[in-house]
């Protein structure tokens, strides 16, 4: 029967049925190859529907086609159909092996599932680079950047040789709850195997030290980058914007159009009307929100709408902050009544505070 899986690895699907289907005498290796050779060409329910005939037959699995089968459901993102698969390796008397494991660890925390995807990590006897890269990845996409670390100060020395993806994680993680010294020593690492001249983790290790707040090392990250696209300009931008610089953010905000030709996003803008508002610069955040629009074509979004209002009503131009409110296309939100709320109370404005309270 070695027929079958020669037609598969030829991509001939229905010569390789045919064959199967016409056997009489078949075996664990046959219903195998037809399944491994199903999920190969990407038909996942075929392997699913074809597996369910070979247990009607009373045909025990072996590691291979569980293997199969995991990566199957792990493609198709269907949990009640792999946890059924992933019992029966204990039924049967199977051991997981680091690729089953690393198939059901990219399958759990694809649905989100990272607790049982962790279970899965440290039950498995062996790891290799993926079983690691996986998980930490899978931790800081799901912004839980502390999990994220955690694995990665556990991770042994011998499988630090990871990809782009995996640093990029980590990166993330330290940016999300502000890691600075494990940043540090990933920047290190990161310029050691020469990843740092890559556009998107040279603009990750700059966000990252504007979340830790540190604008000097941000600073030097930023002039250091061959390539810098709208992330790493942004982040100085939102750094200096936050933190007190808006003077500096400013004129990256100008040096990012006449210098790389790039065009301001929805979160830059964010970034300088929050600023503005906090800083009591009104004039230049009506500027910003009008040139947003008219200038650079940016579809204001409620966030927009809600530090326009803030603005206006931390400068005492209450009636203008709830005109503004009144007229947003989103239609009222409570961010926004409620900043309007606070201000019309510091202000001693009882009929707009009134008005509030009745709107709440």
């Amino acid at each position: 029967m070695s027929i079958v899986p020669m037609y598969m690895k030829c991509g001939s699907v229905k010569d390789a049925q045919k064959v199967f289907d016409g056997s009489i005498a078949r075996n664990v290796i046959t219903w195998g190859a037809m399944i491994s050779g199903y999920v190969h060409h990407g038909l996942n329910e075929e392997a699913l529907l074809l597996y369910s005939k070979m247990q009607q037959e009373g045909i025990k699995p072996n590691n291979i086609t569980h293997n199969s089968l995991l990566m199957a459901c792990s493609r198709m993102k269907v949990s009640d159909r792999s946890k059924p698969n992933h019992d029966e390796l204990w039924r049967n008397g199977l051991k997981l092996d680091v690729a089953q494991g690393n198939t059901l660890i990219d399958m759990y925390a694809k649905e989100g599932n990272l607790s049982l995807a962790h279970v899965i990590f440290d039950l498995l006897p062996q790891r290799d680079r993926v079983t690691w890269n996986t998980l930490i990845v899978a931790y800081a996409q799901h912004d839980q950047g502390e999990e994220a670390l955690r694995l990665f100060q556990r991770m042994p020395y011998e499988v630090m040789d990871m990809d782009k993806v995996f640093y990029l994680g980590v990166v993330k993680a330290c940016s999300s709850i502000g890691a600075l010294e494990i940043g540090k020593l990933l920047h290190n690492v990161i310029v050691e195997i020469s990843l740092e001249a890559n556009k998107s983790m040279g603009s990750s290790l700059v966000d990252m030290y504007v979340k830790c707040n540190r604008l000097g090392d941000a600073s030097i990250t930023f002039s250091s980058l061959l390539k810098r696209d709208v992330i790493a300009w942004g982040a100085m931008i939102t750094g200096h914007a936050q933190y007190g610089g808006f003077t500096l953010a400013l004129r990256y905000f100008h040096k990012m159009q006449v210098e790389e030709g790039m065009k301001p996003n929805e979160v830059i803008f964010s970034s300088l009307l929050s600023a503005c508002s906090h800083l009591g610069f009104g004039a230049e955040g009506q500027k910003l929100f009008k040139m947003m629009q008219e200038t650079y074509g940016v579809t204001p979004s409620i966030e927009h709408y809600n530090c326009l209002v803030d603005l206006f009503a931390r400068a005492g131009k209450l009636d203008e902050a709830r005109d503004v409110l009144i007229t947003m296309p989103y239609g009222c939100n409570i961010i926004g009544w409620t900043s309007l709320l606070e201000h019309a109370k510091s202000y001693g404005n009882l009929e707009l505070l009134n008005a509030c309270i009745d709107h709440g």
